[in-house]
């Protein structure tokens, strides 16, 4: 687990302290996030990182199968201060199935751009998911991801697309985010990071 990551995953204040909501750990090398109320969410910037040219990946792993509505983490590939952020987000289902969505959160108002059930892809608790996404350009934007389980990283991205959203042209952090569904009824479950990496731009 980089140190940086690991400094803005326990520093991060998006959660609800007060009620325990989250809790963040360092275990085995791994950042870990423990759930611990359903309908909440977690997450973590690396503002030290600006830029709009992102690469961002890492493994993720969750000790719990999903219940109910489902289990969520996402990859934050440009978040801009005071506008919104571009993101991948990942959505398992109580069938384990997996889903990965490309969208844009502009003012609290998010907007899915594409999205797809993985074929072939099936979660069980403790699978590690392996999350990849880049957001390029200034002007329009480039969002592609790519989400696998195991071997090698696949040479397609799982989606892509474009986006000209005037606020979010711009250089912004990158981050992670978890949140367990309001229906969700074997908390607390634990998120395990791994292998982040944002290489330069």
């Amino acid at each position: 687990m980089p140190s940086s990551l690991s400094r803005a995953m326990t520093d991060s204040t998006n959660g609800a302290t007060g009620s325990q909501e989250w809790s963040f750990s360092v275990a085995d090398g791994k950042g870990k996030v423990s759930m611990a109320t359903a309908g909440s969410g977690y997450t973590a910037l690396l503002n030290s990182v600006n830029t709009t040219t992102s690469d961002l990946s890492f493994d993720v792993s969750m000790d719990k199968a999903a219940t109910g509505g489902g289990q969520y983490v996402s990859a934050i590939g440009r978040n801009v201060t005071g506008a919104g952020f571009y993101s991948a987000k990942v959505r398992i289902l109580s069938t384990g199935a997996v889903q990965v969505y490309l969208l844009k959160t502009v003012g609290g108002t998010e907007t899915i751009f594409s999205s797809q059930t993985v074929s072939g892809l099936t979660y069980a608790a403790g699978d590690t998911l392996k999350l990849r996404l880049q957001v390029t350009g200034n002007g329009t934007t480039a969002l592609k991801v790519k989400l696998w389980s195991t071997g090698s990283e696949p040479t397609a991205w799982t989606l892509s697309t474009t986006d000209t959203t005037a606020a979010l042209q711009a250089a912004g952090a990158v981050g992670v985010s978890t949140y367990v569904s309001g229906s969700s009824t074997n908390l607390p479950i634990v998120y395990s990071f791994d292998n982040l990496v944002v290489p330069a731009p």
